[in-house]
């Protein structure tokens, strides 16, 4: 392998990497049939040393940047699917470089505004008060065209590769805001191809065992179906500023309460029924006759006696 072809190798092998991508809490609070509407940014800015190939340097000021739209739908309350499309942008320099002759310092990568695109899911696990647990699954599609010279070659390079990220944690709800993180796996693979011109300087795989990191992020609930998130990342060899804005629509209708009409505490006292003498009226019982039995009239309807109030000295 010629020099150019390692310069190259080694650089494009680092730096798809070092990519990470905004998560979000890893709990849903959707509700089944709501869509989901947003926009996620991703920002992460890093150096990288490295060495092989009797060669030996460190990638300066490596950036990635993702702007991606967000679609998704709440399959039930509590778990979601989401999609993501968008752009992505990776530059970085590579200097303090050593070989057995001189190499240029400073040489510079731009992959341009390269379309991504994304798939992943996550749930609630459970839930007691304000406190949730959930977790979060997500890949990403890493892709990244550069044409630029080194020296006097030029160098065509194409990335196509993907990025898998797992969490699992908590969230804590207070009142609008919600206060979320935990540990995560974050996993590479893929494969490169460089080409100058007609002729291939190199063909190889991207592949990264699973790495453990951790993160932590808020939220905060400004409207009834509109939230705004910050978070941070953080790897062995990689930290990432995400902001995310997410609004949901439809899902369950919500169905009013029934008007309660509360009887009053108190009632009107009804007017007290006298007889012809002005004597009141308390109540009736009825009639005996004088064998005992119920007595009736002449129809055969029963007879009630009325009953006085008592008035006490009388």
């Amino acid at each position: 392998m010629n020099k150019l072809s390692v310069f190259v190798a080694v650089a494009f092998l680092v730096s798809p990497v070092s990519a990470l991508t905004y998560m979000g809490s890893p709990t849903s609070n959707v509700k089944q049939g709501e869509l989901l509407l947003g926009f996620d940014y991703s920002d992460s800015d890093l150096d990288v040393e490295w060495r092989g190939y009797g060669l030996r340097g460190t990638i300066k000021n490596f950036e990635s940047d993702l702007y991606l739209g967000k679609v998704g739908l709440g399959l039930s309350d509590g778990f979601e699917l989401f999609g993501r499309f968008g752009l992505n942008r990776m530059d970085y320099t590579l200097s303090q470089m050593e070989y057995t002759e001189d190499i240029q310092d400073g040489f510079r990568f731009s992959s341009g505004n390269e379309f991504t695109w994304g798939v992943g899911m996550k749930a609630t696990l459970g839930r007691k008060d304000n406190l949730s647990w959930g977790a979060l699954f997500q890949l990403m599609d890493i892709t990244g065209h550069d044409k630029t010279y080194f020296d006097e070659y030029p160098v065509d390079t194409e990335i196509d590769a993907y990025e898998i990220q797992l969490a699992i944690g908590p969230s804590y709800e207070i009142d609008s805001l919600c206060l979320y993180g935990g540990p995560f796996l974050h996993a590479i693979g893929g494969d490169v191809d460089m080409k100058s011109g007609s002729t291939t300087l190199s063909s190889f795989d991207i592949e990264q065992g699973s790495e453990v990191g951790g993160y932590i992020g808020l939220g905060w609930q400004f409207a009834e179906n509109s939230s705004l998130n910050v978070e941070y990342q953080l790897t062995g060899d990689a930290q990432v500023i995400g902001i995310s804005l997410l609004n949901r629509f439809g899902g369950p209708t919500k169905t009013e309460k029934p008007v309660v009409r509360q009887m009053p505490v108190t009632m009107p006292k009804p007017e007290p029924e006298v007889d012809a003498s002005g004597r009141i009226i308390t109540g009736y019982h009825m009639k005996r006759n004088a064998s005992g039995d119920f007595a009736k009239d002449k129809d055969g309807n029963f007879v009630f006696d009325p009953v006085y109030e008592v008035v006490q000295g009388k």
